[in-house]
């Protein structure tokens, strides 16, 4: 079905697209970014109030997104590739690489924790830039966490952190925290941090389409067959490649 004429962009939209797919968390959404630049030219997102929709809900975006770009040149597909949830990590993979080989065009793979990152740093308003933590929940008191300087460059990485346990880990300078693991560690950071917790879509989108679209102008792209999400944990790993 063709989309409403003020749904779908003019003739004179850029014509080098990449399309980024988001499921690794209980965010569902995707996002259309120009090619040139990196800038995100359109997104959807939806969330259940508890559980996840991928599985009902991902691929009707593919479409609405692929409908109100048609007639553009698509330049590649890229994929938030974890850590995050197995299932939905299986659903974005197995999506993204189909959409790769009818199309014809590069896979490209976005750190979940380097999205996140990147993402706070462009909304951060407080005058000292602070160190950030990255975090996405992994259930009870675990989290997939790594730590990126004030301007998303990755300077450790992804493990899963298990709290208290690794509170001294953190140091005791203050730390940005962001994602949806963020908020059930906040009385173990350290004085003066700032919990971000779980970014608006929009945000977080953007700093996807920075990182996708530098590693596609880089050439960083996955092959199709061998490509598995960063599910962290080994045995997991094992059970949910399977599926991919």
């Amino acid at each position: 079905m063709t989309p409403p004429a003020e749904q779908r962009f003019a003739l004179n939209a850029p014509s080098g697209l990449v399309l980024y797919l988001e499921s690794s968390t209980a965010l569902c959404a995707v996002g259309v970014v120009h090619a040139d630049d990196g800038t995100l030219l359109w997104h959807r997102a939806e969330q259940a109030e508890s559980g996840f929709l991928h599985a009902e809900r991902l691929h009707v975006l593919i479409e609405e997104a692929l409908l109100a770009f048609s007639g553009f040149s698509w330049q590649a597909i890229a994929v938030g590739a974890g850590p995050g949830s197995y299932t939905g990590l299986r659903i974005g993979a197995a999506s993204a690489k189909g959409l790769c080989m009818a199309l014809g065009i590069p896979l490209v793979a976005v750190p979940t924790l380097e999205s996140l990152a990147v993402g706070a740093r462009l909304t951060r308003t407080q005058a000292a830039p602070l160190r950030i933590f990255a975090a996405v929940d992994a259930r009870r008191m675990e989290v997939y966490g790594a730590f990126f300087d004030a301007d998303g460059h990755r300077q450790t990485p992804d493990e899963a952190w298990i709290f208290p346990d690794r509170a001294a880990d953190w140091g005791d300078q203050p730390l940005l925290v962001v994602g949806d693991g963020a908020d059930k560690l906040s009385e173990w950071m350290p004085g003066g941090s700032v919990c971000l917790g779980s970014l608006d879509p929009e945000p977080w989108l953007k700093g996807s389409a920075f990182c996708a679209f530098t590693r596609w102008k880089s050439g960083q792209f996955e092959s199709l067959e061998r490509y598995s999400p960063n599910y962290l944990k080994e045995a997991a790993a094992k059970k949910a490649s399977q599926s991919v």
